[in-house]
């Protein structure tokens, strides 16, 4: 099964196609690569200037008052080590509780299947179309005199940790991963429940690099059949399956029966690489 994507691998095997979308990703490259750098040199040469030169029009590219303890003032009154420190506390913190209680929730509708398990999952979706400064006083209110505990959470790290911890759009990520998985595969997984729901959250929260469309398997392995038999071989192939489809299906050899061509440049292993 191939992956959907904005561009087919049919367009982007064209030279056409080729053309376009490595023309396109060179000028997106480009332009982003001429305009980031560019915010990042104003953004550090502005803190080397004073105040006047700073709010100077027109502005000057190159600081003409240099002062290079403007940055270690600004570290030293706004006491910016504990502001990152807090930071990293708190959103490792409500990371930790994410993986561990979205992976957990996620694993259970889509493996363990519970009754109403869709209606649930249902519910939890439904709460995306509620906009969060909706609920800033709601939550407010819950942290400030939580229900059955009866504690109050406010000036701890709990008021930012709980509410962050069940995010509906991750446990529909996480739902969905184990069923694409197995249809990639397809064949179950051998592991217990912890073991892939484990190798399930370090996969989902690992980080992704966009690419170009890549093909699957079978399609990949047609391809190659292509190029390795010769177009006589392969009419000789199709008759032999009988009027059907030859290694040189667009399909990537769906509907390929295993025909062994004759072994002139390799196409007799091409030919077995056709079968379902």
């Amino acid at each position: 099964m191939s992956t959907r994507t904005l561009i087919s691998p049919a367009q982007l095997a064209r030279p056409r196609g080729k053309r376009l979308y490595w023309a396109t990703f060179a000028l997106v490259v480009t332009v982003f690569t001429v305009v980031f750098p560019g915010l990042m040199y104003w953004m550090v040469s502005s803190g080397f200037k004073d105040t006047q030169e700073a709010v100077a029009t027109p502005p000057t590219l190159i600081p003409e008052s240099f002062q290079p303890d403007n940055y270690s003032q600004a570290w030293n009154v706004m006491d910016l080590a504990g502001l990152l420190g807090n930071t990293l506390y708190y959103a490792f913190g409500a990371l930790a509780f994410q993986l561990v209680l979205d992976v957990a929730a996620a694993y259970s509708l889509s493996k363990l299947r519970p009754v109403l398990g869709k209606a649930i999952l249902g519910m939890m979706l439904a709460t995306l179309m509620i906009p969060a400064t909706v609920l800033v006083v709601p939550q407010y209110l819950t942290v400030l005199d939580v229900p059955i505990f009866e504690r109050n959470l406010l000036n701890t790290p709990w008021a930012i940790w709980l509410p962050s911890v069940t995010n509906a759009f991750n446990i529909f990520l996480l739902h969905i991963a184990p069923r694409q998985r197995a249809a990639r595969r397809g064949r179950p997984v051998a592991a217990g429940h912890g073991g892939m729901a484990a190798r399930l959250g370090a996969r989902r929260s690992a980080p992704r690099s966009a690419g170009p469309p890549r093909l699957d398997r079978r399609a990949r392995r047609s391809r190659r059949c292509r190029r390795r038999t010769p177009a006589g071989e392969a009419e000789s192939g199709q008759e032999g399956v009988g009027g059907g489809d030859a290694c040189g299906s667009d399909r990537g050899g769906a509907g390929c029966a295993p025909v062994r061509v004759p072994s002139s440049a390799g196409a007799g292993r091409c030919g077995g690489l056709c079968a379902r």
